[in-house]
């Protein structure tokens, strides 16, 4: 059994704006060993190439959280931010990836926790940047088989009592869970701690549920990223609403 063991390995990928090899743009310039043409293909397809245009301005976005099931028995789980300028020189920022991917037994180990991954990986130094120059090779990462942390006692609610966020009621985070749980699809608008409130919202769902639960804490909306509950802003939801009836069957606007 994985939870049996110190520590596992898991994959991962970063996906970004490249000129290494045959392909110029966004691609993803380096994996790990287990990545294959499937996992390949869907990380491409869910990773970001643009973010909003006020989030770009000025470098003020810090980094955006995602997670996503790839066939039945994988869990991507990605760090989005604002990099230096694409290597064209053109101007426009290098909207970078960093993915780790889990198998079933591992995603398991970890009570299908996404947020809690991504933090506990951050804590020990890891998809913060990305890294130089690879040849397209990682490394696997090594990590602890078990959380310390559930993203909720890390992200939650009762860990930010000072900082004035206007935060959902717990009733409606028990209706959107509930939601959730029967296959509906959220656009939550105007969220100001979206990291607490996806990581209320896993600690509320079901197991199963869990296992399956895609989210974004931002990017925009694409029909090639139909995530479960999709975080955004007021002006990235005026800016993208067309797109809204194909990708949510709730709206809900703080």
């Amino acid at each position: 059994m994985i939870t049996e063991c110190q520590s596992i390995l898991v994959d991962r990928a970063v996906f970004g704006s490249s000129n290494q090899g045959a392909i110029q743009g966004y691609q993803l310039v380096s994996w790990s060993s287990g990545i294959d043409a499937e996992i390949s293909k869907e990380l491409c397809q869910w990773a970001p190439t643009r973010l909003h245009r006020t989030d770009t301005e000025d470098f003020r976005l810090p980094w955006l959280a995602m997670a996503f099931p790839i066939g039945a028995n994988r869990m991507a789980i990605g760090r989005t931010c604002v990099a230096v300028q694409e290597y064209s020189g053109r101007g426009g920022a290098n909207i970078v990836t960093t993915f780790i991917i889990l198998d079933a037994s591992q995603w398991q180990a970890y009570n299908f926790d996404a947020l809690g991954v991504l933090q506990f990986a951050m804590a020990l130094g890891h998809v913060r940047l990305a890294p130089g120059p690879t040849n397209g090779n990682l490394s696997r990462l090594q990590l602890p088989a078990t959380l310390p942390l559930s993203s909720a006692t890390f992200f939650g609610f009762r860990n930010r009592p000072s900082q004035g966020d206007s935060l959902p009621d717990l009733a409606l985070l028990d209706q959107w869970a509930k939601e959730v749980e029967h296959g509906k699809r959220l656009i939550l608008v105007g969220l100001n701690n979206t990291l607490g409130v996806m990581a209320e919202l896993t600690q509320r769902l079901s197991g199963a549920a869990r296992q399956r639960f895609s989210f974004s804490t931002g990017l925009p909306l694409s029909v090639h990223r139909p995530f479960q509950v999709h975080c955004l802003d007021e002006s990235a939801y005026r800016h993208q609403i067309a797109l809204v009836g194909w990708l949510a069957d709730t709206v809900y606007q703080q």
